[in-house]
């Protein structure tokens, strides 16, 4: 019996995230962030929009710049001078919209997030 050698010619694992969009900081991590941001809008509190049009989007981050934003995150009210957040809570206008927007998104819309990324990195479904 005679010995068989097989050269195996396999890509690096970052070669293979690369090729899928999926290395660290890449495409499909700044697809993922930008995908919450947008089906997290109909939850994100909205009085003139400022909230929402001052959005930075990068790669594993969204950042809400607005200076209050913050306050709409804890859903508190502002209150004296200089302002701060007292424990009163914010009415806000629509049936979703309220504090902690994107984490009540996630909750609900979970598989929809899992299904646009497996989709984007080329998986099937």
């Amino acid at each position: 019996m005679s010995n068989v050698k097989v050269n195996l010619n396999i890509k690096s694992v970052n070669q293979i995230l690369a090729a899928r969009n999926m290395e660290k900081g890449g495409k499909a991590d700044l697809f993922l962030a930008t995908e919450i941001h947008r089906l997290s809008d109909p939850y994100t509190p909205f009085d003139n929009g400022i909230l929402k049009a001052n959005v930075t989007i990068e790669p594993n981050s969204i950042t809400y710049d607005s200076p209050y934003a913050q306050y709409q995150w804890y859903g508190r009210v502002m209150a004296g001078n200089p302002r701060k957040a007292i424990a009163k809570a914010l009415k806000y206008n629509g049936s979703l919209r309220g504090a902690h927007w994107t984490t009540r998104m996630m909750i609900d819309r979970k598989q929809d997030v899992i299904k646009a990324v497996n989709n984007f990195v080329g998986g099937k479904g």
